[in-house]
C-alpha cells in the first residue's frame, strides 16, 4: 500500500469514528425542545360557513387496486358502512411542535426525555380543537351519518352510514368491484368535503373493504428430510411443517425454550425478568379459542409456570372466528406470551372484513380500528401488529393515518412492532405467488418512522449439527437448542415468494436517527430495523384446534418474529424501569456503538438476500445494516441489561478512540449547509427556488430539501457546493419551515440546517360574483356580492363595469363584499368583474366576468298634482269666477 493509499485509508477510518460520534449526537444538537407543551393548544380553525357546493377533492383515498379492477355498478342505496374513520390533522405549528417534543421524548439529557403523555394531554395539546370537532359532527349528522366513536387524542371520528349518504356527503359512490377474483366495495372516485372543513379534515379511512393481510405465508411448504404430510387447518393462510416429533438435522422447531437459548434470554428470566408489570397489545379481527393458548402455556413450563391466558378486548364488537385470521392471532398471543410469560397480553380484536347481516352491512378493515381503539385508549406498553399492505396501494390518506397514530403512540410511551412482510423486495405480491410481478414494494403499516419494523433471518446450521441436541427431550421443556445459530437473510423462495421483506419507502422521508454501517444515503425511510429468525425449516411451534381437536402445529413467517420481538420489548421494559416509547433511534444509536466496540447488542447478518422470482432485492454483505434484515437480530440479554448505554455514554469511548488520530488527517471532516430561497413570500402552488450551499472538503451527493419535515420532490444534486431545487409543492398558506439535510460522500459528514428557513405561503382565493337580478333598465338600483374564498381573508374588493371601476372599493366582512348600486347605464350586455386586493394571508385575485343585461330607461312621465296643490288650484279658480261675477255688467 503507497503512503497516499495509506493515508486516504487512515482518513476515511477517521470519518468514520468521526461520523459515529456525530450523528450520534445530532439528535440532541437538532432537538428544539419545548419548554413546556402546555402553550400548545389546538386553535378553533372552521370559522366559515359550511356550503355543500363548494367542495375540495380529498386526494390520495380511492384505493389503487381499482385501477385494475371491473366495475361492476353501485352498491345497494341502502348497504351500510360501518367504521368509517375522518383522519383530523393538526396545524402545521401543531405538527412541528409535536415533531419537536417526540424527537426530545428520545434525547438523552433533554428535559421531555421519556416524559410520556396521557392521551387527553395528547389530544389537549396536538388534537383538534373541540369546536370544531362539534363543527364536523354537526355536519355529518346533518347528512344522517351516526357519529359512533371520539376517542382520545383528538385526531379521528369515527361514524356509519349508507352508501347513499356516503354519496350525499361525500359526492363519491360506493360500487361493487372484482379484482383478481374477489369481489369487493369501494369508493369509485376521490370523496370531497365542503372547503369549509378542509382545513381540518385529511382523509376518510374506510370507505372499501379491502383488508390488511396476514404477514406469514400462505402455503404449506415442503418439510426438509421428512415425508410427513402435513395437517391441514381452515385458515387458508396457514403454514404448517409436520406434526410433534423429532426432524432431521436440517429441519427443526421452536418451542419457547428455544428461542430463550438461542437468543441469550435465560439469565434474564433467572434474574426473574419475565415481563411482570408490563402489558403488551396484540392487534386482530377474530374470535381465538383461549383453549390453544391454555395448552400451549401448559405444554411450555418453563418459561411459563402458570398458566397467564390473553385477557380479550372486543374494541368495537364480537368479529366472529374469521378462518383467515385465526392462527395469525393464535400464533400472535402464543409467542409473545412465550417469551414474555409473565407479561399481560391483551388481545385488542375488531369486527371487520366481507359483507354481514343480510349482506347489507359491511365493516372496515378491523385493524384499522384495533389499532385506533388500542393507542387512544392507551392500553398497552407494547404493541404487536402482524398485518401488513403495500406500501404503494394504501394511498396517502392510510399512510398518514398510521403514522398519525404510531406518532400518538411513540408520544404516550407505547412502543409499536410490525411486521415487514414474507414476500421479500416483491412486497406489494402475496407471499404465496410463484413470480412476483408487481415491482419493489414494502409494508405501508410499518414504513412510519415512529414503528418498528420486524424482518426475518434464518438460522444457518449447516453441517454443524452442535447447534441442537440430536433428539428432542421426551420431557418439558423440549429445548433441543444450544445457543446461538449463526443467521442469514431469510429466504426460502423458489416456487413461492417466502423471504424477508424490505426496501426502501416510497413515501417516508429519512428519519435523522437511521444512521449505522450499511444505510443507504437515500433520504427515505429504510425497513425492516431488526428481524428474529422467520424461516420455516426451524419453525415456531403453536396449538390450535383442528377438527376439534388442541393440535400442535407449525409455522414461519415475519408474522411470528414480531410478536417473539415483542416479547423481548416487554421484558425491556419492566427491566429499565418504565416505558421506551419508539425505540429506533436507541437501535442505531446501539448499533453505532457496537460497531466502534461497544457490546454486541446485535447479531448482524452477514449473507443472503431477499431477492424473489422476479425481483432482484437486496443484499446482505456483513454491514451493520441491510435493506433485508436491517440491523440483525438481537442478544435479549445484552440488548436489555445495556438498554441505556446509549443515552449515558456521553461518546467518552468515541471520544478517546478519536483523541487517538492525528487531527491533520480528519480536516476538513465536517459540513455545514445553509439555504436561501428565491423569494421571501409566494402564492400558493407557485413555483420557487430553493438554494442549499454546502461547505466541506469538495462535497459532492445530494441535498434533500424539506417543508415542516416533509421531504420535497426529488433530491437535488450538488455541482460546486451548490444545489438547488425548483418547486411549486408548498400549497398550506402561512409560514412554512424550510430544512436541507446533505447526505454526505466519502469525504463529508453529512449535515443538517441549524435553523429552518421561514417561506410564508399566501392563500391563493378564488372570487365568485352574483347580481341580485340578471336584467335591469339603465340606471336601476343592482345589488353586486363577492365570495372570496382562501385563509380567512379580509381586505376590499373593487368592483368593475366593463373594465372600469364601479363606486368605490367594499370592504369584505366574513369572505363576502356587496356593493348596491345605480351608476349602470350602459345599455346592452355588460360584464361585472371583482378584483380582491389582497391581504396579510391572502394573494390578490380576480373574478371572471359576469354578463348583466342591461335595458332603455323607460321615459318619465310627467309628475302628477298632488292634493293640496289641487285644493289651492280649486280655490284661486273659485275665486276668479267670483270676482268675475262681481264686476260683471
Amino acid at each position: 500500500m503507497s503512503l497516499i493509499d495509506h493515508k486516504r485509508a487512515v482518513i476515511s477510518i477517521s470519518k468514520g469514528l468521526l461520523l459515529v460520534f456525530m450523528l450520534s449526537s445530532i439528535t440532541e444538537v437538532s432537538a428544539r425542545v419545548p419548554d413546556s407543551i402546555k402553550s400548545v393548544a389546538p386553535k378553533i380553525r372552521l370559522t366559515h360557513a359550511i356550503d355543500d357546493q363548494d367542495r375540495v377533492t380529498l386526494h390520495g383515498n380511492r384505493h389503487p387496486a381499482l385501477n385494475t379492477s371491473i366495475d361492476q355498478g353501485p352498491v345497494n342505496a341502502e348497504l351500510v358502512l360501518q367504521n368509517m374513520i375522518l383522519v383530523l390533522q393538526p396545524s402545521a405549528s401543531q405538527q412541528a411542535e409535536l415533531d419537536a417534543f417526540t424527537q426530545a421524548q428520545q434525547t438523552p439529557g433533554s428535559p421531555e426525555y421519556h416524559h410520556w403523555l396521557t392521551p387527553e394531554e395528547f389530544g389537549n395539546h396536538f388534537g383538534v380543537a373541540a369546536q370544531d370537532i362539534t363543527t364536523i359532527k354537526n355536519y355529518l349528522t346533518s347528512h344522517g351519518f351516526s357519529v359512533t366513536d371520539q376517542l382520545s387524542g383528538a385526531h379521528t371520528i369515527v361514524f356509519s352510514g349508507t352508501a347513499a349518504q356516503v354519496k350525499q356527503a361525500f359526492h363519491t359512490e360506493i360500487h361493487n368491484y372484482l379484482w383478481q377474483g374477489e369481489n369487493h366495495i369501494a369508493n369509485s372516485s376521490e370523496p370531497q368535503i365542503p372547503a369549509a372543513l378542509s382545513s381540518v379534515v385529511s382523509g376518510i379511512v374506510n370507505l372499501h373493504d379491502f383488508q390488511s393481510k396476514s404477514r406469514k405465508p400462505s402455503t404449506t411448504p415442503s418439510t426438509p428430510g421428512s415425508s410427513l404430510t402435513p395437517n391441514i387447518l381452515p385458515d387458508a393462510n396457514t403454514d404448517l411443517i409436520a406434526p410433534y416429533l423429532n426432524l432431521t438435522s436440517t429441519s427443526h422447531y421452536l418451542t419457547p425454550s428455544d428461542f430463550a437459548a438461542i437468543y441469550d434470554i435465560n439469565p434474564l428470566y433467572a434474574a426473574n425478568i419475565n415481563g411482570s408489570g408490563v402489558t403488551i397489545a396484540v392487534l386482530g379481527k377474530t374470535d381465538v379459542l383461549l383453549g390453544d393458548i391454555s395448552k400451549f402455556q401448559t405444554v411450555n413450563q418453563p418459561p411459563f409456570t402458570t398458566v397467564n391466558l390473553p385477557i380479550v378486548v372486543q374494541a368495537n364488537g364480537d368479529p366472529g372466528y374469521v378462518s383467515s385470521d385465526q392462527t395469525e392471532s393464535t400464533l400472535d398471543l402464543e409467542w409473545a406470551g412465550a417469551i414474555a410469560p409473565q407479561a399481560t397480553v391483551k388481545f385488542v380484536t375488531s369486527p371487520g372484513g366481507p359483507l354481514t347481516v343480510n349482506h347489507f352491512t359491511v365493516q372496515g378493515d378491523g385493524i384499522t380500528y384495533s389499532a385506533l381503539y388500542t393507542v387512544t385508549n392507551n392500553l398497552a406498553d407494547v404493541i404487536s401488529l402482524s398485518y401488513g399492505a403495500c406500501e404503494q396501494s394504501m394511498g396517502s390518506t392510510y399512510l398518514n393515518y398510521y403514522n398519525n397514530l404510531w406518532q400518538q403512540a411513540a408520544a404516550q410511551g407505547t412502543t409499536v412492532v410490525v411486521s415487514s412482510g414474507d414476500s421479500g423486495a416483491a412486497g406489494c405480491d402475496a407471499s404465496s405467488n410463484s413470480t412476483a410481478s408487481n415491482g419493489l414494494g414494502i409494508n405501508g403499516l410499518c414504513s412510519s418512522p415512529y414503528s418498528t419494523c420486524v424482518g426475518g433471518t434464518e438460522f444457518n446450521e449447516g453441517s454443524n449439527t452442535s447447534y441442537w441436541l440430536s433428539n428432542n427431550p421426551a420431557q418439558t421443556p423440549y429445548t433441543t437448542a444450544t445457543g446461538y445459530i449463526p443467521e442469514v437473510v431469510w429466504n426460502e423462495s423458489g416456487t413461492v415468494l417466502y423471504a424477508s421483506g424490505g426496501g426502501k419507502s416510497q413515501f417516508w422521508s429519512k428519519p435523522n436517527w437511521q444512521v449505522a454501517g450499511g444505510v443507504p444515503a437515500d433520504g427515505v425511510r429504510d425497513v425492516p430495523d431488526v428481524s428474529m429468525t422467520a424461516a420455516l425449516h426451524d419453525s415456531y411451534q403453536i396449538w390450535i384446534t383442528v377438527n376439534g381437536v388442541v393440535t400442535q402445529q407449525f409455522i414461519g413467517g415475519t408474522s411470528a418474529a414480531t410478536p417473539a420481538f415483542a416479547g423481548i420489548l416487554a421484558l425491556a421494559v419492566q427491566y429499565n424501569g418504565g416505558r421506551l416509547g419508539n425505540i429506533n433511534p436507541t437501535l442505531y444509536g446501539l448499533s453505532q456503538l457496537q460497531s466502534n466496540g461497544s457490546y454486541g447488542y446485535f447479531h448482524p447478518t452477514l449473507s443472503g438476500n431477499n431477492s424473489v422470482p422476479g425481483q432482484i432485492g437486496y443484499t446482505a454483505t456483513g454491514t451493520a445494516y441491510n435493506l433485508a434484515t436491517g440491523l440483525g437480530s438481537v442478544d435479549a440479554n445484552i440488548l436489555i441489561r445495556h438498554w441505556r448505554d446509549y443515552g449515558n455514554a456521553n461518546n467518552k469511548t468515541l471520544r478517546a478512540a478519536i483523541s487517538n488520530i492525528s487531527s491533520s488527517l480528519l480536516n476538513p471532516s465536517n459540513t455545514n449547509i445553509s439555504i436561501s430561497s428565491s423569494a421571501a413570500s409566494i402564492t400558493a402552488g407557485q413555483a420557487l427556488t430553493l438554494t442549499a450551499n454546502v461547505s466541506g472538503d469538495v462535497p459532492s451527493g445530494s441535498v434533500q430539501f424539506l417543508a415542516n419535515g416533509v421531504a420535497l420532490d426529488h433530491t437535488a444534486t450538488l455541482s460546486g457546493g451548490v444545489a438547488s431545487l425548483t418547486t411549486a409543492a408548498l400549497t398550506s398558506s402561512g409560514t412554512n419551515l424550510i430544512t436541507a439535510h446533505y447526505l454526505g460522500d466519502n469525504n463529508n459528514l453529512p449535515s443538517s440546517t441549524v435553523s429552518a428557513l421561514s417561506e410564508f405561503v399566501l392563500a391563493a382565493p378564488s372570487i365568485s360574483i352574483a347580481v341580485s337580478a340578471p336584467t335591469i333598465s339603465a340606471g336601476q338600483s343592482l345589488t353586486i356580492t363577492a365570495t372570496v374564498s382562501g385563509a380567512s381573508p379580509s381586505g376590499s374588493i373593487q368592483f368593475y363595469l366593463n373594465g372600469a371601476a364601479l363606486d368605490s372599493p367594499v370592504s369584505l366582512v366574513g369572505g363576502v363584499a356587496a356593493l348596491t348600486t345605480n351608476h349602470i347605464n350602459i345599455t346592452g350586455n355588460d360584464t361585472l368583474s371583482a378584483v380582491y386586493s389582497g391581504d396579510a394571508n391572502n394573494a390578490g385575485a380576480s373574478s371572471a366576468g359576469l354578463t348583466e343585461t342591461v335595458t332603455a330607461a323607460l321615459p318619465t312621465p310627467a309628475p302628477l298634482l298632488s292634493a293640496w296643490m289641487e285644493l289651492v288650484l280649486a280655490l284661486l279658480l273659485a275665486a276668479m269666477l267670483v270676482r268675475h261675477r262681481k264686476f260683471s255688467p
